[in-house]
C-alpha cells in the first residue's frame, strides 16, 4: 500500500509532537483503520493546555483525518481499581 499523507504528516509533527507508528503485535506491523488510515501516536513534550486549539491545529496538518483528542464529551469520569471507585 502506498502512503502519500504520511510523510506530509511526519514533516509538519516537529512543531507540534513526537509522532510514532501504533504497531500491532501479531506482525509488527503499522496498525491501519479498517479503510487503510493509519494511526498515530502523538508524545506531546508540554501539557496540553488549549486542548479544542491543539485539535484544530492537528486536523488542519494534510491526511489527519481525526484526533483522539475528546474535548467537552463528559462532566465525570469513574475509574475502577482494585481498591474501589474513584470519581474524577
Amino acid at each position: 500500500m502506498k502512503s502519500f499523507h504520511l510523510p506530509i504528516i511526519k514533516q509538519k509533527k516537529d512543531s507540534i509532537a513526537r509522532l510514532s507508528n501504533y504497531v500491532t503485535h501479531e506482525k509488527r506491523a503499522p496498525f491501519l483503520t479498517n479503510n487503510g488510515n493509519f494511526i498515530l501516536d502523538c508524545r506531546f513534550p508540554n501539557q496540553i493546555t488549549a486542548s479544542l486549539e491543539m485539535h484544530h491545529r492537528l486536523k488542519m496538518i494534510t491526511g489527519v483525518i481525526e484526533t483522539g483528542l475528546f474535548i467537552n464529551m463528559v462532566h465525570k469520569v469513574i475509574i475502577g481499581t482494585e481498591n474501589g471507585i474513584i470519581e474524577l
